[in-house]
């Protein structure tokens, strides 16, 4: 029997949380015999590897600081319609080549709305194109952002009527139900299918401890925004009990250089070591003593696998309600010190500190085996499609 063939759409615009989650379920896929092609829309991110499979690398862009609207060319100059043009043409062009038995968009219809310029001729072309139609799937994180334009929301609504098969939320209902954070999801949860969340594998048991192991892990997530929670973290580090422990900073990729530098240098007048990117996260924490950490998707999975304490200073700006929503659920489960962005400051910072090395880590059942569920879940739905 030929392989089930995947063509699996990611559009990281600002952080690279997106990329790290379709990137294990596409190893997760390809374990189960899929053959896959990996469309990535972003910036190339140093020191991080892709699956072994096809990989189209389509024009990158990413978002503006000001707005996720706002599309910009590495060279930071606003995406016009010859580099939209570009980019839509290879991606129909790949699509073409990989003829799929299964397409996936990640995060669209739901979100990615700035990117309607090629994925609506996507869906265009694989529903009414000279080849047979695909399995359509949305690849959806459990906590998704309503837009404030209403006319985004039913757009969302009509697109997931008109194409898709399924949605893959990739999470556990018992934490939060995707209907919470995107009321118009509601009609098609008949199509939902929950994969739990989609978390590295678990250290192996016994593993043991390694040299130069930290006390406190600090990350402030892979986007640009890491700089305020490092900083803060740095400048409260004499006022806790843990001034003369081993602490690590972890700054992201996507950190401008100037940035980096600067921080390297107040890092290092307090003794705390910075970096850019590590990739075994949970290693890291799982021999810290502590966790001190945004609350998006991935470095939250991370923290669970890793089973330590943990600090989350989730992301409120512009109104996001993803990182709030899951840092007050960990929290209300006991698993986490929750601390506002808005009290970024030594006393504050020192508090939650001292609050988390004394709370107890609390057992949490969560569904962590996100990745290779979500690939069982689409090899079943390829071997039950009706051929196009």
């Amino acid at each position: 029997m030929n392989a089930v063939r995947v063509f699996f759409y990611v559009q990281y615009l600002e952080g690279i949380g997106h990329l790290v989650r379709a990137n294990r379920i596409v190893e997760a896929l390809l374990a189960q015999g899929a053959s896959v092609t990996l469309v990535v829309g972003g910036e190339r991110v140093d020191g991080m590897s892709l699956p072994a499979c096809e990989i189209v690398e389509l024009p990158p862009l990413r978002a503006s600081p000001e707005s996720y609207s706002r599309l910009l060319r590495p060279d930071h100059m606003p995406v016009d319609a010859s580099y939209e043009a570009g980019r839509r043409d290879a991606l129909l062009s790949a699509y073409e080549r990989a003829s799929p038995d299964v397409l996936i968009t990640e995060g669209y219809p739901m979100g990615r709305w700035a990117m309607e310029f090629e994925l609506g001729p996507l869906q265009e072309r694989a529903s009414a194109g000279p080849t047979r139609r695909p399995l359509i799937l949305a690849s959806l994180r459990d906590i998704l952002q309503v837009p404030k334009d209403p006319a985004k929301v039913e757009r969302s609504a009509a697109i997931c009527a008109r194409y898709y098969d399924a949605l893959l939320v990739h999470g556990d209902r018992r934490l939060v139900a995707v209907e919470e954070s995107f009321p118009a999801i509601a009609p098609f949860l008949g199509r939902v299918h929950y994969t739990g969340l989609v978390a590295p594998p678990p250290p192996p048991a016994g593993e043991p401890s390694v040299n130069g192991a930290f006390d406190v892990v600090v990350t402030g997530g892979g986007g640009a925004i890491a700089e305020t929670v490092l900083r803060a973290a740095i400048a409260a580090k004499p006022d806790t009990d843990l001034a003369n422990a081993r602490w690590l900073a972890l700054a992201g990729p996507k950190m401008p250089d100037p940035a980096f530098a600067a921080l390297h240098e107040y890092a290092t007048a307090h003794g705390v070591r910075l970096e850019r990117y590590h990739a075994d996260l949970v290693h890291l924490m799982r021999h810290a003593r502590l966790s001190l950490q945004r609350a998006g998707y991935n470095t939250v999975c991370d923290m669970l696998v890793a089973g330590c304490r943990a600090i989350l200073v989730p992301d409120a700006e512009h109104g996001q309600r993803e990182q709030p929503l899951r840092a007050e659920r960990l929290a209300a489960l006991g698993r986490a010190v929750v601390l506002d962005e808005s009290h970024l400051d030594p006393p504050h910072m020192a508090a939650a500190l001292e609050a988390a090395l004394a709370q107890d880590v609390a057992a949490v059942d969560l569904d962590l085996d996100g990745a290779h569920k979500s690939a069982r879940i689409v090899m079943e739905l390829a071997s039950h499609a009706e051929p196009g």
